[in-house]
């Protein structure tokens, strides 16, 4: 084989494998409580959840992830949420660009769809220390039936 071919047989293995650069990861957890934006989702009980996620390089992820709920009714007695969103870097600055659809199997009404859109920079404070700020809008639409949509501003900047 001459370098010309192995050359190119070199940079058509690189290729594939930049295009199949990706990372599965998986989470299980047990916790006391599964709190949401505030407020118990397990009634002050014991909670155990787990997710599936898959990573490109490229910056698309998706993934899922369940939990036990309980309302203090019978139905929902669990949620299940899917999503998929993009995220990357712009030097300092950060994005994700996203969507979560909250489910409950064995409830009618509750199911859930949020659309979201998050930033972070990176930087120093006063004192030089690292510090990131966040902000994210989500935007929630809830079960037809219930027809309510929602407009959610989450700012964060911890020193």
């Amino acid at each position: 084989m001459n370098t010309f071919s192995k050359t190119l047989l070199a940079g058509a293995l690189m290729s594939v494998t930049g295009i199949a650069a990706a990372e599965i990861s998986g989470n299980v957890s047990m916790a006391s409580d599964y709190v949401w934006r505030g407020v118990s989702q397990t009634d002050n009980q014991l909670a155990i959840s787990g997710g599936l996620d898959y990573a490109h390089d490229s910056g698309f992820y998706l993934g899922t992830w369940g939990s036990n709920v309980n309302f203090g009714t019978p139905d929902p007695s669990m949620e299940l949420d899917v999503y998929a969103g993009f995220a990357g870097e712009m030097g300092a600055i950060g994005y994700d660009l996203g969507v979560i659809r909250y489910m409950y199997p064995s409830a009618d009404e509750g199911n859930t769809n949020e659309f979201y859109l998050g930033g972070t920079k990176s930087g120093k404070n006063g004192y030089g220390a690292e510090k990131k700020c966040a902000v994210a809008i989500a935007v929630e639409q809830k079960h037809p039936k219930l027809g309510r949509l929602r407009l959610q501003v989450i700012e964060d900047c911890s020193a």
